[in-house]
């Protein structure tokens, strides 16, 4: 029993069709979970850096009264803790921003739209490639 072409390209056409949607509906699951966690590593990497300006802004108004009681090792070591504890958010911060699930959110339209066309043209190629061999239906040269 022959298959044929429209069979053949349906077959495709629907399996090409479902791996997108699939993907779209896990980067939307993950999408869900990602933008609240992001906002919050970032609300909190801004809440500890404050006080390090703070810190560094009490240091230079009292820098004559801290050299005066010389106590500079101890404002040192607390503004590198300060900035310690900081740089734990920012780290994540930076490891969320950076993940590879997400890097097609920032695309620019002409990279979008250049993967857009890469896709069409994978789907239309496997289609053609599995379409091909039956692509004579039965006929043979010389037969017409």
């Amino acid at each position: 029993m022959k298959q044929s072409n429209f069979s053949v390209i349906l077959f495709q056409f629907c399996f090409s069709f479902i791996s997108p949607v699939r993907a779209a509906k896990c980067v939307c699951n993950v999408q869900r979970f990602y933008i609240p966690t992001s906002r919050q590593l970032k609300r909190i990497e801004s809440t500890t850096r404050s006080p390090i300006y703070v810190h560094f802004s009490e240091t230079i108004t009292g820098s004559s009264t801290i050299r005066a009681f010389q106590q500079q090792q101890r404002f040192t070591e607390h503004s590198e803790q300060l900035v310690d504890h900081n740089l734990v958010f920012y780290f994540a911060t930076i490891a969320s921003d950076r993940s590879p699930l997400f890097n097609h959110l920032t695309l620019s339209p002409e990279r979008q739209s250049g993967r857009m066309s890469k896709i069409t043209n994978d789907c239309l190629t496997r289609s053609a490639l599995y379409v091909y061999p039956y692509g004579n239906s039965g006929r043979q040269r010389g037969n017409r």
